[in-house]
């Protein structure tokens, strides 16, 4: 059923994905944007245990609200819902575009890629250095509620995958044929910020400044640029997509301008 179902999404991604034409990346409906990617993939399940879920919420809706819980706290100035929606459309125009180059295995597994998109963030606290690995934990508590089974398992190795570790490794290739290709796609998707133009660019620098109010200044300055210092010594993108579209150099530039502020 699972299978049958996700066919049946599949064309509609498919549909949808043919009526993508240039970038053009959609700042408002943030929360709406959100709530069509997580209904388009949980409706894949069928639950037999709705009384599980709070009264008064569809068993859609339930999960939908716990995870705006988190992403609408207040401390979220850049990684809230608006950033999860500029995540889903660029990782949608990604797949058009590699669907035309033939690139994915397996379509069926698009939906993996939209859950994981909604969820890689819904942990985030400034204190703490294992917040991709929290929200891979809270994603497979989640899905549980929703007998998600083995798609738990790629959800959260595509989670894990923005932590952007260089030495990063997938590790259910075999069970989920072209895996390795979403953690890419995601991986670009959450750093298409870098390549953006310089004043939304400038924007987001402000916006993780604010998330980090606590750090002193100095300590502050230190800890950004040995991160930037640290995207920019390496390849920052994977996919052929982010290739073409240049953001390599985009970003580039843009993390050394924000060098040069900060020395």
């Amino acid at each position: 059923m699972h299978r049958l179902i996700g066919l049946i999404r599949y064309q509609e991604l498919l549909w949808d994905l043919e009526r993508i034409s240039d970038m053009d990346i959609i700042y408002d409906d943030a929360e709406e944007i959100v709530r069509r990617n997580w209904k388009n993939f949980i409706s894949r399940y069928t639950c037999n245990n709705t009384e599980r879920f709070h009264a008064g919420n569809s068993w859609e809706e339930f999960g939908f609200q716990l995870i705006c819980s988190q992403y609408n706290l207040s401390s979220r100035k850049y990684h809230n819902l608006e950033h999860i929606s500029v995540v889903l459309q660029v990782v949608r125009e990604i797949l058009k575009w590699s669907l035309d180059k033939n690139l994915i295995k397996d379509p069926n597994s698009l939906y993996l890629l939209e859950a994981a998109c909604v969820l890689h963030d819904v942990i985030y606290d400034t204190h703490s250095k294992t917040n991709e690995k929290d929200s891979a934990w809270f994603s497979i508590n989640l899905l549980a509620l929703y007998e998600a089974g083995a798609d738990s398992v790629a959800v959260e190795e595509i989670i894990v995958a923005t932590e952007h570790k260089k030495d990063f490794k997938v590790g259910c290739e075999d069970i989920f044929p072209g895996i390795e290709f979403l953690c890419d796609v995601i991986r670009d998707a959450d750093l298409f910020i870098l390549a953006e133009s310089e004043e939304r660019y400038d924007e987001y620098a402000k916006q993780i400044r604010q998330e980090y109010l606590w750090v002193s200044q100095m300590m502050y300055d230190a800890g950004r640029m040995a991160i930037l210092n640290g995207l920019a010594a390496g390849q920052i993108y994977r996919t052929d997509f982010a290739k073409e579209q240049g953001w390599e150099e985009k970003a580039l530039n843009n993390i050394k301008r924000e060098l040069g502020f900060k020395k």
